[in-house]
């Protein structure tokens, strides 16, 4: 190392220019990626490659200095952090592999014989918490005025049990019924706190352990 400078230091727990000196094949021994590049860019490749780096991710620009004999006398090697775009990418990556796997369970559980209601509905259930990795799937449907919705099934994943019979009143929790009239979906990431689920809190919410 002849230089080594940038914000990107701080992260890897290292201060400007205390690299100088040091071999960069001893520095990253313990990284072949990064020794395998930096012995491209000394064969007078130029190019760029991600690496990972103590859980952090760079953006490297390799580029081979040059003498005037055109004969590689070293590289600069230029870093840009990019591990949170890495992480965004890699949050949506699982996103959409959630969202393929849960498109294919759907066209399967179309198939499924209806002919016995109660079996068809606890296998979907079964299996939609199987693939959106929840703990809790249930089926509710509305009394014939409203007034109520009634649990036809609940899943429970770590048991691996069903629950039937539950029956909550509009009366009871005005707010709850209030947004099921205004949208058919209803997304609280702190249910407990979120004006449309926080009536289920003390009851509900708490004594399991519901966050969302």
């Amino acid at each position: 190392f002849t230089l080594s400078e940038g914000k990107g230091l701080d992260d890897l727990g290292l201060k400007p220019g205390q690299s100088v000196g040091r071999s960069v094949f001893e520095l990253y021994k313990n990284y072949p990626a990064i020794v395998q590049n930096i012995r491209r860019a000394l064969a007078g490749e130029c190019f760029r490659d991600v690496i990972e780096l103590n859980g952090l991710y760079f953006d490297v620009r390799y580029s081979p200095i040059r003498d005037e004999h055109s004969e590689v006398t070293g590289i600069i090697g230029v870093a840009t952090d990019v591990t949170e775009q890495k992480r965004t990418e890699k949050i949506l990556f699982e996103k959409n592999e959630r969202l393929i796997r849960f498109q294919a369970k759907l066209l399967e559980l179309i198939k499924i014989d209806d002919s016995n209601f109660e079996a068809a509905l606890k296998r979907i259930l079964r299996e939609v918490s199987k693939t959106l990795d929840v703990e809790r799937v249930s089926l509710w449907l509305f009394s014939d005025d409203r007034s109520l919705i009634h649990c036809e099934s609940l899943y429970v994943s770590p048991r691996d049990s069903f629950q039937k019979g539950i029956n909550l009143y509009a009366k009871d929790y005005p707010k709850y019924f209030a947004a099921l009239e205004e949208s058919l979906a209803i997304v609280a990431q702190d249910a407990a706190h979120d004006p449309k689920t926080e009536e289920f809190r003390s009851n509900y919410l708490e004594p399991l352990g519901i966050v969302s």
